[in-house]
């Protein structure tokens, strides 16, 4: 499609790139357009030369990513994980301003990759919402957070459903 896009109105917008060692560059942004442009042939593109350094090459990128919509909620976690534990680049609070996405947001998808992986697959696959998802942090056990990411799954629960079961059922009610 975006090959199309390209032949049909030109490349509207230059890819990104920052420079590297020995004359070559690395794409900051636009690599689908620069894969478009390569389908179609085409041997030079327009490109902007811009100076960035790995924290802002990593910036740009997850930026781009989050408006174009194309990282699944838990590539948006590990993404957010990097930036704010792995590399220890800034506060949550920070990277929150930076990709303009509130704290809460952040914490709640880095929370995810807390999940037993077989929720996490069941996010991945698009069985399990994140918002849903999002209640079963509240259950401090994993195989009791698996459970009911099945209940949620097979019987096709509610939010008001979860959080219902969360606080009243003895099975899942931390207080019981």
């Amino acid at each position: 499609e975006i090959a199309d896009s390209i032949l049909q109105h030109g490349l509207l917008n230059a890819i990104i790139v920052r420079p590297m060692a020995d004359n070559y560059f690395e794409i900051v942004s636009g690599y689908r357009r620069y894969l478009a442009c390569k389908v179609l042939g085409w041997k030079k593109i327009q490109c902007q030369i811009v100076h960035l350094n790995e924290i802002q090459t990593f910036e740009v990128s997850l930026i781009e990513n989050i408006n174009r919509k194309s990282l699944s909620s838990l590539e948006e976690a590990k993404a957010f994980k990097i930036y704010t534990e792995t590399k220890g680049w800034g506060s949550i609070a920070e990277l929150a301003k930076k990709i303009a996405k509130s704290p809460s947001y952040v914490t709640k998808r880095i929370s995810l990759l807390t999940l037993p992986e077989q929720v996490q697959e069941k996010i991945h696959s698009g069985e399990l919402k994140p918002s849903l998802a999002e209640e079963l942090l509240s259950i401090k056990n994993s195989i009791k957070q698996s459970n009911l990411c099945d209940a949620i799954t097979d019987k096709n629960l509610t939010t008001s459903r979860i959080r219902n079961m969360i606080r009243d059922d003895p099975y899942y009610c931390e207080n019981s």
